[in-house]
């Protein structure tokens, strides 16, 4: 039972109420329960009674309107006899004094809320009074700017709000803590601790406590670079939020999530929570708000743009409507600021270098620009000259750039600065010029993936990436330089896995290394501020101060450097290298500009084309020409293949194309490789197999295949580990995994998130092993066969696709036997039992004997599903 609308909480429990209310209660009952809400309101009236519920989340929800003088509000849940829940009603008394005070706040009138309260003996109030004084004084200082005291305020409304005995007193001043800590103070570590140390018993008396506690912690998460814990945090926030009926926190999570999808370029699912917002009824209507959502839309759909993802949504005209906003109904001059800088970046993408260029000047001349901007801004002057045909002045803009973004310690300035010189020097035809300055940006992509995780720019890094790397391949095809292609392209792959598993790690970081995390990304965030600050009055500094200001900037840098070193020790975070390819032949296909760029190696002189392919064909035999054409001497000469793919190419079954009358297949074995070498490593046992089956306790085939394939391999001299329904825990799998040389796992899969990373393996109590848990196991077996639905299913986000089997891979697992979509039972059985048969030493191998034997019994079954993942 969950409830809100309290003005607070008291033990018992008890909620005190101002005035009538509108009390919201979720019950998690059965679905046939029948459901009945009795308020009392007076010994002698009797109660009134509501049986309006509505089915939210897998329980049921009622708005009930509790009178003033209500006593008493009963639950009662008839199915084979009577459940009862109730919750005792009072009114919240107040101080006079310290409510005027409150109020006086409220209005606005702050310098008279101080005065009533320095006037206000405390030694006459009661906890409770000492504990409003005390939220009063912290709002007070919180509006001052002065964090320090706001915190020592509100730990202070804390104290004595659990004197007091009020539950929600001491829990919502405790979140007011961290969030201060969090935004103002940027004390990460303190307020990693509060939220942490809340008390399970208070959170379920207030559940509205519950759903800010997860909204705090994603913020907290997405603050220092943990962008995956924060997404977890806010769904969850959210899920709350809408339960309770908490719109105005519901909204506020929303914002915060469409942000986070876009630090990691996960635009589709941003633009999903802000067409979920544009028709909720309880959406907010100020002027601000909606501002704030035109310019979060119009980012996500530039950033659709730049990745070719097509949504159909042109960005400037909700960009031109914020800036409305910004200007005249919410007047924010920053913001004004930062939405005319997207608006010429927005320009400069379609080509519109008029446009773009005015209003560049708008931005330049509404006031000195933040350092932030002025980098956008200095990027924008260099894109429009190269456009415009003047690469010796891009040059000397992009070298601006270069000294501006190393003063101000951004790792994405520099970045942009790397990328400009060499789209100048392409320019200008200096292509070994342009191809040395890309080296360049790949060398700070590798040195400072983890200062771009937790700093300012993530969202336009996840945006530009792509568009990037297909600049430096357009001049490497422009040489020729086959080998050369293939190598900047593992290059990539091997980074993004590579921070992946940096997103993994810092996800995983619990007790002291959590905390030193936080004060370590707290301490890095304050010195960039810090130095920015310093860069503002840099450009006012007068001669005679220039030479100390110049040393206390340098101090800052180092002090900034040292940060760093802490967050990289911390996170255990090694920089990317590129990946040595495995043996054989290797054929890769990735989307690039209007078509696909298809690549072999491994197998003679590597060789690369364009292939005029935008999308899949209906024609299966005109797709397997189109792809396989320009390779057809490698595949023809070649006992099996690799492929390689990204984006809307990793859902295609390569394997089952038809390739010279019959599926390719059936000529040599295929595997599909992650595109990079391994992140972690194998369990050094080799014979031991772990099997888990039908852990959920639902699916009695896998449980009947768990047993008959321990029975199996016992009649082979093995001892298998066989981990059945409720034993094939969490804890007893992990365990397991350590002994074992190969993993079978027989049950259910999810492929969960628009890029995989919250798919699961469900384990026994509501357990499950997630992407994050995989790429953080100290080893994992080297073959593992994942006999479940959609374990090798893909995201069409390039170069971002994980999901299980290629978690397992990255991770260490030489060979991942999983399925691309939903199988059926006997399909499922057919095939993971062949690949254990006696001499089955080659996965690939085996699958294909198995595909071919399941095709000739039983034509119409998915044997295309199945395919074996690989280094």
């Amino acid at each position: 039972m969950e409830f809100a609308g309290c003005a607070e909480v008291r033990r018992g429990p008890t909620c005190e109420l101002e005035g009538a209310t509108d009390l919201v209660l979720w019950v998690d009952a059965e679905p046939d329960a029948d459901l009945e809400v009795q308020v009392t309101s007076t010994a002698t009236a009797p109660p009134t009674r509501t049986t309006a519920w509505a089915p939210v989340q897998g329980g049921r929800v009622a708005h009930v309107v509790v009178p003033a003088r209500a006593q008493r509000v009963e639950v009662l849940a008839r199915r084979r006899g009577v459940d009862r829940w109730a919750l005792q009603l009072a009114p919240r008394p107040w101080d006079a004094r310290v409510k005027a005070a409150s109020d006086a706040y409220t209005d606005g009138r702050l310098d008279e809320a101080a005065r009533l309260l320095d006037a206000l003996p405390e030694q006459t109030l009661d906890a409770r009074g000492r504990s409003d004084v005390a939220r009063v004084r912290a709002r007070l200082a919180g509006a001052r700017g002065d964090g320090p005291e706001a915190l020592r305020q509100r730990a202070r409304a804390a104290e004595e709000g659990a004197e007091a005995g009020l539950v929600s007193k001491h829990v919502n001043e405790l979140l007011s803590m961290a969030y201060v800590a969090i935004v103002m103070t940027r004390d990460l570590g303190l307020a990693w601790s509060t939220l942490q140390g809340l008390d399970a018993g208070e959170l379920e008396l207030v559940a509205s406590g519950a759903v800010h506690r997860d909204h705090n912690l994603g913020i907290l998460s997405a603050e220092t670079g943990d962008q995956r814990g924060a997404i977890q945090h806010f769904e969850r926030a959210a899920r709350g939020a809408d339960r309770l009926g908490l719109s105005a926190t519901a909204w506020a999570v929303g914002q915060e999530e469409v942000a986070v999808f876009a630090n990691l370029g996960m635009t589709e699912a941003a633009q999903a929570v802000l067409d979920a917002w544009r028709v909720r009824p309880d959406r907010p209507r100020d002027a601000c708000s909606q501002a704030l959502m035109l310019d979060q839309a119009s980012w996500v759909a530039y950033m659709q743009r730049a990745l070719r993802i097509s949504s159909g949504v042109d960005p400037e005209p909700p960009a031109r409507e914020a800036l409305e906003l910004w200007t005249v109904a919410c007047p924010r001059p920053e913001r004004a600021m930062n939405t005319l800088v997207n608006l010429a970046l927005f320009n400069l993408q379609v080509g519109d270098t008029d446009g773009a260029r005015a209003y560049l000047g708008q931005a330049r001349g509404a006031g000195r620009l933040p350092v932030p901007l002025q980098l956008w801004a200095t990027d924008l002057e260099g894109q429009l000259a190269v456009r415009e045909g003047r690469p010796r002045t891009a040059l000397k803009v992009y070298r601006s750039l270069e000294a501006l973004a190393v003063a101000a310690a951004s790792p994405d300035g520099r970045l942009r600065a790397a990328v400009g010189r060499a789209e100048a020097l392409r320019a200008q035809r200096d292509l070994r010029g342009a191809l040395a300055a890309f080296a360049e940006a790949e060398r700070l992509l590798d040195t400072q993936l983890l200062t771009i995780s937790v700093g300012p720019g993530r969202g336009r890094f996840a945006a530009l990436r792509e568009a990037d790397l297909e600049g430096q391949l357009e001049l490497l095809l422009t040489l020729p330089a086959p080998g050369e292609v293939v190598a900047a392209l593992a290059r990539s792959r091997a980074r993004v896995l590579v921070g992946l598993e940096q997103q993994s790690r810092v996800a995983a970081l619990g007790g002291e290394a959590r905390r030193r995390w936080e004060v370590a990304t707290a301490r890095y965030l304050a010195l960039r501020d810090e130095l920015e600050a310093l860069m503002g009055e840099g450009w006012g500094v007068a001669a005679s101060r220039a030479s100390a200001h110049d040393r206390q900037r340098r101090h800052v840098e180092t002090a900034l450097m040292d940060a760093l070193d802490e967050l990289a020790r911390v996170a255990a975070v090694a920089p990317a290298s590129e990946a040595s390819a495995p043996a054989g032949l290797t054929i890769g296909f990735r989307p690039l500009g209007p078509g696909v760029l298809g690549f072999a190696t491994g197998s003679g002189p590597d060789r690369v084309a364009r292939i005029p392919l935008a999308g899949p064909l209906e024609d299966q035999a005109a797709l397997a020409t189109a792809l396989f054409g320009p390779f057809e001497a490698e595949l023809e000469a070649a006992p099996s293949v690799r492929f390689v793919t990204e984006g809307w190419l990793s859902a295609l079954d390569l394997h089952a194309l038809p390739w010279r009358g019959a599926p390719l297949v059936e000529g040599r074995a295929v595997r599909y490789g992650v595109g990079s070498g391994a992140l972690g490593q194998a369990t050094t046992a080799t014979a031991g197999v772990v099997i888990a089956a039908d852990p959920s306790g639902d699916l009695p085939a896998a449980r009947d295949e768990g047993r008959t394939l321990q029975a199996f391999l016992q009649e082979q001299g093995h001892a298998p580990i066989l981990l059945e329904g409720r034993a094939a825990s969490r804890r007893s799998l992990l365990a397991a995994l350590k002994t074992g040389g190969t993993f079978h796992y027989a049950g259910h899969g999810h492929y969960r998130g628009t890029d995989g990373w919250q798919s699961v393996l469900p384990l026994a109590g509501a357990g499950a092993l997630s992407v994050g848990d995989i790429l953080t196991l100290p080893s994992v077996p080297a073959r593992v066969i994942l006999s479940g639905c959609e374990t090798a299913q893909t995201s069409a986000l390039a170069s971002q696709d994980l999901g299980l089997a290629r978690a397992f891979v990255v991770r260490g697992a030489r060979e991942v036997l999983a399925t691309a979509r939903p199988v059926r039972d006997e399909v499922a059985r057919a095939i993971t039992m062949a690949v254990h048969q006696p001499g089955a030493h080659d996965l690939a191998e085996a699958l294909r004997r198995a595909q071919l034997d399941l095709m000739a019994r039983d034509p119409s079954a998915d044997w295309a599903a199945f395919r074996v993942v690989s280094p």
